[in-house]
């Protein structure tokens, strides 16, 4: 949620996105407040995992997981494929001296 009180936005995250972001090491942010159409790239890459586990799901050949460990587990090997697939094309992309960082 965004405050604004006219001169200072200010985020306002709910409890569960804030131990997410803490989880996976995010630092949460907004894109474009106000304009309807400035999560493009946000929703695009939410599609994306969403399809990556569908698929993970089918080969794994069920959805039924024995506790909420191996689901998350399951979860978390998800995003690190994709999340790593990305890091990777970014450094790939990134002048040579940066890569010592």
């Amino acid at each position: 949620m965004l405050i604004d009180d006219g001169s200072i936005h200010q985020n306002v995250w709910n409890d569960s996105y804030s131990e997410l972001c803490q989880h996976y090491c995010m630092t949460p942010t907004w894109n474009n407040p106000g304009q309807s159409h400035g999560n493009g790239v946000v929703e695009c890459a939410n599609g994306l995992l969403r399809k990556h586990m569908a698929q993970q799901l089918l080969l794994r050949g069920h959805s039924s997981f024995e506790s909420i460990e191996p689901y998350r587990e399951f979860i978390d090997r998800g995003a690190y494929k994709l999340n790593h697939c990305n890091w990777l094309k970014s450094v790939s992309q990134r002048p040579p001296e940066i890569w010592l960082i």
